[in-house]
């Protein structure tokens, strides 16, 4: 945004401070004219500055798709209490290699580079996505329903 604090204390033995990010949702950055930090002193007698965005009104409220209602999501009932450790039909040792097995897909694979190079929350949604979907394949599965 700007280089400006939004901190400046006006005792020098503190730190002066500025915001690392500001979190808003897709319409609302889209929707941004302009942002600025603005100086209210004297006005105010405060040591904060004040972080002024403006927005434009029809991207923000207008053109909008007329919502439809949701339907109610399916919902699976597993039957924990018919899981073996590790023999019969229903087990946990079946579960837990079909888990470990899909991992290693590399397009999978969480690895500490993989997880640090996660650049956006789209791209976080799909590694969440494809790390739950394994877990529920492997549910389906191996876990009575």
């Amino acid at each position: 945004m700007h280089n400006l604090y939004t901190f400046n204390p006006h005792n020098p033995n503190l730190t002066k401070n500025k915001l690392d990010y500001i979190w808003v949702n897709a319409d609302t950055l889209i929707s941004t004219f302009d942002s600025k930090i603005l100086d209210v002193n004297p006005s105010i007698k405060t040591d904060h500055r004040i972080i002024y965005i403006e927005l434009l009104y029809e991207e923000l409220f207008y053109n909008k798709t007329v919502s439809k209602p949701r339907k109610n999501p399916s919902r699976t009932i597993y039957s924990y209490k018919d899981m073996k450790a590790e023999e019969g039909k229903w087990n946990w040792k079946n579960y837990n290699k079909d888990i470990t097995d899909a991992l290693k897909n590399t397009s999978i694979k969480l690895t500490l580079n993989r997880i640090r190079d996660i650049q956006s929350i789209a791209e976080l949604n799909q590694r969440w996505n494809q790390f739950q979907n394994v877990i529920l394949n492997s549910a389906k599965k191996n876990i009575k329903n």
